[in-house]
């Protein structure tokens, strides 16, 4: 995930794909792009809240709280707000599988259909 994701992007930061330099940033390994997290985001975003049409996504905002590891699932949980004109904005923070979460206070605009 992350070494394909690291040729993709072109963001060869060694905390991503060398877990020796990971450690001696003070991590437990290798970390997820904030970008590649925040592509899986975009996806739920997309098909459940944009009727799979990306064109719809138009604003997808993230505070990253925590980093992400190669291999864990991430859940996603969005609430409504009222709407803003045109848009639909929702908040939303996302949680690795042991229920800390790795984006909070995160926004996503949603043109309506």
């Amino acid at each position: 995930q992350t070494y394909r994701y690291a040729e993709a992007s072109g963001d060869r930061n060694p905390i991503h794909v060398d877990e020796n330099v990971a450690r001696m940033a003070g991590l437990p390994g290798i970390i997820v792009h904030g970008l590649c997290t925040m592509a899986f985001i975009s996806k739920v975003m997309i098909d459940h809240l944009c009727d799979h049409d990306p064109r719809r996504l138009r604003r997808l905002r993230a505070h990253f709280s925590w980093p992400v590891f190669p291999g864990q699932a991430i859940t996603t949980a969005v609430w409504p707000r009222p709407d803003y004109e045109s848009l639909k904005v929702y908040t939303y923070e996302t949680y690795n599988p042991a229920g800390k979460a790795v984006v909070k206070e995160g926004i996503v605009d949603i043109a309506s259909s």
